[in-house]
């Protein structure tokens, strides 16, 4: 199945999928850890708005990621969804004021 998937979304050979590889998801660094949303650092506000902060972010690259691959059928979907998570992180705030 991840195989065809990433046929499907890259148009690319199964074959390419190592050149994939150097992007791995590095370990979160130390000083990120006071952020927030650190349980020794929890602060309900600010958490929620540094994750609708990193939600728009990453919208925002997911629309470059649309222009890159335009035959893309899963990105109008994770792009819809990314931005109803916005909008419930943006209810919660408004709730937690």
């Amino acid at each position: 199945l991840r195989n065809q998937q990433f046929v499907e979304e890259f148009q690319k050979p199964v074959e390419e999928m190592s050149s994939f590889i150097q992007y791995q998801v590095p370990s979160i660094p130390t000083h990120l850890s006071k952020t927030p949303c650190s349980t020794s650092n929890y602060n309900k506000v600010a958490c929620l708005q540094k994750i609708s902060h990193g939600l728009q972010v990453y919208h925002v690259l997911l629309q470059h990621i649309k222009a890159e691959y335009p035959q893309s059928t899963l990105l109008p979907s994770v792009m819809h969804q990314t931005t109803v998570l916005i909008g419930l992180f943006k209810d919660q705030m408004k709730v937690a004021e």
